[in-house]
């Protein structure tokens, strides 16, 4: 709907919404490109940063670490090396654990001694409480010999920490342990001799975990090598929640995968939902490789893009005051560069409307009232860069022609009306000329048919002659009268085909001139289709700006086809009709020809009927001879009549062929109409 709403408007509104739409696309893909940049910068920086900082912590927890780990050491290789009494180790212990204020306690678990059935337990323990060094013997809380700080490290016979534990009756805190097995030789073979551990407080490292901060929201926890959460911000899941069973609790297999990936010692990111809260979170995890353990650091993600949020924010702000900005610009600008379009339009619209008086009207105007536009109307078309102006032009000089050509074919139309008018007239006089001659050829074919009769009467009296003499004088008499009337008629009737050959002579004169007045419309026509071309190749170079002057110049190329085909239709007709003028013409002469003879054949009967008339009183002797004439006369009168019957035969032809003339003539007359009203259509 938009779309079409943009198509149907102006060119005003079609160019600022065509401008709009491309930096509105500009600034979008700014804004796209802006945000992305910006995020995965935001990203990356963040990324980097959650890298150096946790790298900091795992290596602030291995500086407390690494170093606990040589006390227990050293205290296993210093007892197996020396036999130390109880009371060295009452004394030396308190020494090392005053010396080390991040451990928490020390002690020297010995191997239970079986005395019969029973196995003898003895665990000195050295802790710190409220700044004093207190010591306690773990035998008498517990059976130590079960608990996984002791019997882990014998069965894997080498040093490890132990998974966190509330160490209930020696200590009463949450602590981590450190154990070593120490050995003594007897008889060659390394016999355990006891496991000496060191406890290390695990507030202490919830305290170095929990400051780990990033942005406002973000922490750090702990989890060890089985996936016990050592640190966490929500203490409900210390030591009773690995993330394992977070996983199988809140349904969230992509902690089952993160969790395998952190116990194995794997680093990474990942995109995870705090399972207590559903916030989402980017999460970075980093194995602590002094004891197998993995710290992760949670990143808020709507804290993590918040400022490239808020940069977007003004971005799209000023992108918005720009757009406006543009907007109202852009519309000012379009408004001044389509104010002259607007009266090309009208132009073009009077052009179409047949107003070309009042079209050339308006560009005078114009350019009057402008004084650039006239300058530039008055140079050479190449040194014209405004293409507005070049319409103009390019308009004004085929109004120009336009009215040039409309002039002449109606001076064309004008000589056509007039030379059909002469032609109409010319055909009347020859059909009634025709009639006449059919008239008289009609007299002269009853004269012969009467002369047939009276020559066969001549040949009864002459049978009779002896008896009718007298009457055959008379009848000789009456010969030579009736003779004399076919000799006029003959007379009569070639004057007649002189007349007609005469006046078909003109009709082909003046169908002559036809063709000459046609073949100058059809020069008019092709200049007028040459102007419509040239014009319709200038609104192509204007583009959308030529595009009323394109329809204009397809009018007028259409109006020089019509005419191109009426010409076509009118050299058609004036071809047929000097066809049927050269047809009627040869008609005609053979009639002269044989009415000719017929004249002649008159002549000769009446000189050989002057000569029985002189003859008349040697008839007798002669009898013979007159009879023998008299057959040639009978024979003469009926080739008189058939040349009459052809002549009429020939009359009704060329009464036939001047009927479709006319007919031919009438459809010559519509198409002159036909163009006249064409040409009409212009207001000149």
């Amino acid at each position: 709907m938009k779309l079409n709403f943009i198509k149907n408007s102006s060119l005003k509104i079609r160019l600022a919404g065509s401008i709009l739409l491309v930096a509105i696309s500009i600034l979008s893909v700014m804004f796209v490109i802006n945000f992305i940049i910006s995020r995965n910068f935001m990203f990356n920086n963040i990324e980097q940063n959650a890298r150096n900082l946790t790298t900091a912590r795992i290596n602030e927890l291995e500086k407390i670490l690494k170093p606990l780990e040589k006390i227990p050491a050293g205290i296993a290789a210093f007892l197996e090396s020396e036999d130390i009494s109880r009371e060295d180790i009452y004394t030396i212990i308190p020494r090392f654990l005053a010396a080390n204020d991040d451990v928490y306690g020390i002690c020297i678990a010995f191997e239970p001694v079986k005395k019969g059935d029973k196995a003898t337990l003895d665990a000195p323990y050295f802790f710190k409480d409220k700044g004093s060094i207190n010591d306690l013997n773990v035998k008498d809380s517990y059976d130590y010999t079960i608990w996984d700080w002791y019997q882990i490290p014998k069965m894997m016979n080498k040093a490890m920490w132990s998974e966190p534990y509330f160490d209930e009756g020696a200590g009463d805190v949450l602590m981590l342990t450190y154990s070593v097995p120490w050995y003594k030789e007897v008889n060659g073979n390394r016999i355990l001799q006891g496991i000496v551990t060191v406890d290390l407080a695990l507030d202490k490292l919830q305290k170095i975990v929990s400051s780990t901060k990033i942005l406002d929201d973000g922490y750090a926890f702990l989890i060890s090598k089985k996936g016990t959460f050592l640190t966490y911000k929500n203490s409900d899941v210390l030591l009773h929640q690995t993330i394992f069973s977070i996983a199988d609790e809140y349904q969230k297999p992509e902690y089952r995968e993160i969790g395998k990936k952190m116990i194995a010692g794997e680093s990474g990111f990942a995109d995870i939902d705090e399972f207590d809260t559903g916030e989402n979170f980017r999460l970075f995890y980093a194995p602590v490789k002094v004891n197998s353990w993995s710290m992760g650091l949670m990143i808020p993600k709507d804290e993590l893009f918040a400022d490239v949020s808020e940069l977007n924010f003004l971005l799209y702000f000023i992108g918005l005051v720009g757009i406006g900005l543009l907007t109202f610009f852009t519309f000012m600008i379009t408004s001044r560069l389509t104010k002259p379009l607007k009266l090309v339009s009208t132009i073009a619209s009077e052009v179409a409307s047949g107003n070309i008086k009042s079209a050339k009207s308006s560009i005078i105007e114009l350019t009057e009232s402008n004084k650039q536009i006239d300058l530039m109307m008055n140079i050479d078309k190449n040194q014209i860069k405004d293409e507005t102006v070049l319409l103009l032009r390019s308009f004004y000089i085929m109004l120009e022609g336009l009215d040039s050509l409309t002039q002449r074919v109606r001076l064309a139309v004008i000589q056509i009306v007039s030379s059909n008018n002469v032609i109409n007239s010319s055909v009347k006089e020859l059909e009634e000329a025709i009639t006449t001659q059919a008239a008289s050829t009609g007299e002269v074919t009853a004269s012969a048919n009467e002369i047939n009769n009276n020559v066969n009467s001549l040949s009864v009296s002459v049978n009779k002659f002896s008896d009718n003499i007298v009457n055959a004088d008379q009848l000789l008499n009456e010969g030579i009268e009736y003779i004399e009337e076919i000799r006029k008629a003959m007379d009569s009737i070639v004057n007649l085909t002189n007349s007609m050959v005469n006046k078909l002579n003109l009709i082909s004169r003046k169908t002559s001139n036809i063709n000459k007045v046609t073949s100058t419309i059809a020069g008019i026509a092709d200049r007028t289709n040459l102007i419509s071309l040239n014009a319709a190749i200038e609104a192509e170079k204007a583009g959308d700006f030529g595009t009323g002057f394109g329809v204009i110049a397809r009018e007028i190329r259409r109006l020089s086809d019509n005419t191109s085909n009426s010409l076509m239709e009118i050299e058609s007709i004036v071809n047929e009709v000097q066809n049927s003028v050269d047809d009627g013409v040869t008609s005609i002469k053979d009639f002269s020809i044989e009415a000719k003879k017929s004249y002649n054949y008159v002549n000769s009967v009446a000189e050989k009927l002057s000569r029985i008339i002189d003859f008349n009183k040697n008839l007798n002797p002669e009898f013979d001879e007159v009879n023998s004439k008299i057959q040639f006369q009978l024979e003469s009168a009926g080739q008189i009549s058939d040349s009459m019957i052809h002549l009429s035969s020939n009359a009704a032809h060329l009464k036939d062929t001047l009927k479709e003339f006319l007919s031919i003539s009438q459809k010559l007359n519509e198409a002159v109409v036909s163009l006249r009203d064409s040409v009409k259509q212009f207001n000149l």
